[in-house]
């Protein structure tokens, strides 16, 4: 009788924590890949210094464009058949794959009665703060980079620390608008997931 059990793999690779906002500046260890039948589930980390105990992935796509260390018999076709959309993120160059953006949300509340448990946070995908400076502007494309009065202004809306906001804000900047703005411009809608439009 198959087991019912996944089995683990432990991931030698470093986990690419920069992609995910606000947390990367904290420490990840313990990373493993859960397989069953052969075919991968989940993944699981330990966090240090974090809001949350561990991290958890359960979403096969965000594993993919995260570019873990993946054994090589895993499907990217049957996975992505379904969403046209992250199999065209995937086949852009590393350099605009890398511009996409994920955050931590709680997979379970936190209550008194559960103290003793571990925090976990899910791995989801993130709306990117250019989204937010493009709607401040009301322009599609910006004539002049994002400035400290804007970055603060889009930081407190969301609540998010403002030289990380500014660090994603300036790497889209410049992906749109340096020597690869005809490619960034052309990917936007798949690395930012909107391309918004606005009435001059």
């Amino acid at each position: 009788m198959a087991s019912t059990s996944p089995t683990s793999h432990n991931i030698k690779t470093p986990f690419p924590a920069h992609r995910i906002q606000d947390f990367h500046k904290f420490a990840v260890s313990n990373v493993i890949l859960y397989k069953l039948h052969d075919k991968v589930t989940h993944l699981e980390a330990t966090l240090h210094n974090a809001e949350f105990d561990e991290l958890l992935i359960t979403d096969l796509r965000i594993l993919q464009v995260l570019e873990t260390d993946l054994p090589t018999h895993f499907d990217r076709d049957d996975i992505f058949r379904s969403n046209p959309r992250l199999l065209q993120i995937l086949e852009q160059p590393a350099e605009v794959n890398a511009y996409r953006m994920f955050r931590l949300i709680p997979m379970n509340p936190i209550k008194a009665d559960h103290a003793s448990k571990p925090r976990v946070g899910l791995v989801v995908e993130a709306r990117h703060p250019y989204l937010d400076f493009l709607e401040l502007r009301q322009e599609r494309y910006p004539k002049g980079p994002p400035t400290r009065k804007e970055v603060d202004t889009i930081a407190e809306s969301l609540g998010r620390p403002p030289e990380n906001v500014r660090r994603e804000l300036t790497e889209h900047w410049d992906l749109e608008n340096s020597t690869m703005a005809e490619t960034g411009r052309s990917v936007r809608k798949m690395v930012l997931g909107e391309d918004p439009y606005y009435a001059q």
